[in-house]
């Protein structure tokens, strides 16, 4: 099997698994007998005919709604909606926009708590049932400092994140409500993401992150990775492993992967 599964990336800090390709040309100075030089014209027309027979990527396609019956909720007045399904992620819905209500005043505890109100309010009508089970957010405000030198000029952020389940425990509803803050800019507008995915547990894959990233064998593990995935991001594992046999990380990588592939499978998603 050479699926390969992705962790969502969200701004919110949940774990992160991306994984983007690189190709580099390389130059050589081996001398072309004759008969295997062509002309311009028939380089271009062999280019245009490989170009025009290569299968789209599942990157490139555009991929069907994996969650067709159900709509992500909306705050009246939202402003710079986007919703899409992601090209690398089969099996997730996602929707952005921001809103123009400003970051409260020192006396008001809580920001943003009618657009928050909302979503409780949509969400359990429908039957959703909000969880803080670990790795999902504890529905909670927190601050971070941002890294210089950003183009919007903002140092700090607030994120709230929460997450609701199914009734049958197979979809996952994240919500995150953003902030950030500049000394030239000021506040922000508030920027809210949610996206509808399935219900994975996907924390024995978070534990292997962060542990390989503890250890500082992540730098040399990604490359290995790196090297058996195809355009789309699926690893060859039979290969990977028939030249790494004695390779314990690998082994307990693709253990791992095939353990969250029969999840998926089992809630009815798309491989």
């Amino acid at each position: 099997m050479k699926r390969t599964v992705r962790i969502m990336a969200t701004f919110a800090g949940l774990a992160v698994f991306g994984i983007a390709l690189h190709f580099v040309g390389q130059a050589t100075t081996e001398e072309v007998p004759q008969s295997q030089l062509v002309s311009p014209n028939q380089a271009k027309a062999e280019k245009k005919k490989e170009v025009a027979n290569k299968k789209p990527t599942r990157k490139q396609a555009k991929l069907e709604d994996p969650f067709p019956d159900i709509q992500l909720p909306v705050y009246p007045s939202a402003l710079k909606v986007n919703n899409f399904i992601p090209g690398d992620m089969n099996n997730t819905k996602v929707l952005t926009y921001e809103l123009k209500i400003p970051y409260p005043g020192i006396r008001e505890q809580v920001p943003a708590k009618e657009v928050i109100k909302f979503y409780d309010e949509e969400l359990v009508r429908d039957g959703w049932v909000h969880t803080e089970e670990s790795p999902h957010p504890k529905a909670r405000w927190d601050k971070y400092r941002l890294r210089s030198g950003r183009k919007d000029g903002a140092t700090e952020e607030r994120r709230f994140g929460k997450a609701w389940v199914s009734k049958d425990g197979n979809r996952l509803f994240l919500l995150f409500l953003r902030y950030t803050w500049g000394y030239s800019a000021g506040w922000s507008d508030l920027q809210i993401y949610s996206h509808i995915t399935l219900n994975i547990d996907s924390s024995a894959m978070i534990e292997f992150m962060d542990e390989m990233q503890k250890e500082q064998k992540w730098h040399i593990f990604y490359p290995l990775l790196e090297k058996y995935m195809n355009d789309d991001s699926e690893i060859d594992f039979e290969r990977a492993l028939k030249e790494n046999p004695d390779n314990k990380d690998l082994l307990e990588y693709q253990k791992i992967h095939n353990e969250m592939i029969s999840q998926i499978v089992e809630k009815g998603g798309r491989l």
